[in-house]
C-alpha cells in the first residue's frame, strides 16, 4: 500500500514534465541560454554548480546571471526507498528551502506520524500549506502542533493572525461570514490607487481595476493580461506617502488562472525616484498564494548596484509607488489580495 501511494505521489510531482521521459533540473540563464537535463550539485550565495552532457562535466554559474531554476523533485523522489521516511522528511524540508510548497506539503502529509520523520513535520506541514495562502488548512495543523507545543509562541501567535485574517473568533458562537480586512488593494483610508505601467520598453499591456467578491465583499485588485510577445507586465499603487520605517516585510496574497506558474516581481519607488526591484516569486496557478517580500537585507537591485542584487531599500519612510512585474506573456487574470507591510 505503502509503495502505491509513493508511485501516485511521484507521478503528481511529475506533471508538467509534458513528453520528456528523463528526470532533471532546468536552469535558464538571463542572456536567454537554457540548460536543460542538468543537475545542481552545488549551491552557494553567489554561485551554483550544475553537472551537464549526462553528467559529463561541470559547469560553475554565477548566481547573477541566473534568471531562474527549476528543480526536479521527482528524481530524488525516486531514489528513495518506499520506506524511507527519513529520506522523504528531509526531500520535504529541501522543497520548502526552494519554495516548492506544494510539493513540500505533499510530502510532509505522507511522512507525518511515520517513524523516521522529523520531530516538526506537523508544524512544517502547517507552514507549507500557510505558505501556500491555504491558510484555513494551515490553521487546523497549527492548532494539532499547538496541542503538543504549547510553549511554541510563533506559531500560537500565527493562529491569532490567521483566526483574525478568517474573521474568526472561537469565544463566540458563529455569526456567519465577515468581512475579510482591507490593506492597499481596498482600504479608501488609505487613498491608494492601483494602474497599469504604460511607456516602459518591453512591457506588455494589461488593464487594473477593483474588484469585490460577492459572497464576502472582499475588495481585491484585478490585473488582466491580454498576452503579447513582450517578458512582462507592470501596474503600481500609488497613493499618500508610505512611512516602511518599521516594517520589514510585505504580504499579500495572490490568484492566477493561467495553465502554468508564472512569477511575480515587486518594486518600490522612494522620494528621490530611485527604483528598487526585488526578487521574483514562482505563484502556482488556480490556487492562492500567500507571498512574503523582505524589505531589509541585500536583496534588491537598483542602478547603484549595477543590477545586482546587493542593494537595500532606501528612503523606507518616503515610498511613493509599489511597481508589480508579471512575468507572463500568455492571457492570465491575476486576482491581488490582503497586500499589508508587517
Amino acid at each position: 500500500m505503502r509503495r502505491l501511494i509513493l508511485m501516485a505521489l511521484l507521478a503528481a510531482l511529475s506533471l508538467g514534465l509534458g513528453a520528456r521521459t528523463v528526470h532533471a533540473d532546468t536552469v535558464k540563464l538571463k542572456s536567454g541560454l537554457i540548460f536543460f537535463d542538468c543537475k545542481v550539485i552545488e549551491e552557494a550565495d553567489d554561485y551554483i554548480v550544475i553537472l551537464v552532457h549526462k553528467n559529463a562535466g561541470k559547469v560553475k554559474l554565477p548566481r547573477e546571471k541566473i534568471a531562474s531554476i527549476d528543480y526536479d523533485l521527482a528524481s530524488k523522489l525516486a531514489e528513495l526507498d518506499p520506506d524511507d521516511w527519513k529520506g522523504h522528511y528531509n526531500l520535504a524540508v529541501w522543497a520548502m528551502s526552494k519554495g516548492m510548497y506544494k510539493d513540500a506539503a505533499l510530502l510532509f502529509d505522507l511522512v507525518r506520524g511515520k517513524d523516521g520523520a522529523g520531530d516538526d513535520t506537523v508544524k512544517q506541514l502547517g507552514m507549507a500549506y500557510d505558505k501556500l495562502g491555504q491558510i484555513d488548512k494551515a490553521l487546523e495543523i497549527y492548532k494539532d502542533w499547538i496541542k503538543s507545543h504549547p510553549d511554541d509562541k510563533e506559531i500560537a501567535a500565527r493562529i491569532e493572525e490567521i483566526r483574525k485574517q478568517l474573521g474568526l473568533d472561537e469565544t463566540k458562537p458563529a455569526e456567519g461570514p465577515k468581512k475579510a480586512q482591507e490593506g492597499l488593494e481596498g482600504d479608501p483610508n488609505l487613498n491608494f490607487r492601483w494602474a497599469p505601467v504604460k511607456g516602459w520598453p518591453n512591457v506588455n499591456d494589461c488593464t487594473v481595476r477593483p474588484y469585490t467578491e460577492k459572497d464576502s465583499s472582499d475588495k481585491m485588485v484585478l490585473v488582466s493580461l491580454p498576452g503579447g510577445d513582450k517578458d512582462k507586465a507592470v501596474f503600481e499603487g500609488k497613493g499618500l506617502p508610505l512611512n516602511l520605517t518599521d516594517r520589514n516585510t510585505l504580504s499579500f496574497r495572490i490568484y492566477q488562472n493561467s495553465p502554468k506558474p508564472i512569477k511575480i516581481t515587486v518594486a518600490f519607488q522612494n522620494k528621490d525616484g530611485e527604483y528598487f526591484e526585488g526578487k521574483s516569486e514562482k505563484v502556482a496557478s488556480n490556487e492562492w498564494v500567500q507571498v512574503e517580500i523582505p524589505l531589509g537585507g541585500t536583496d534588491f537591485k537598483t542602478e547603484k548596484s549595477k543590477w545586482a542584487f546587493t542593494d537595500t531599500l532606501r528612503g523606507k519612510d518616503h515610498i511613493n509607488n509599489v511597481l508589480f512585474l508579471i512575468y507572463a506573456q500568455n492571457k492570465v487574470d491575476l486576482y491581488v489580495d490582503r497586500i499589508f507591510f508587517k
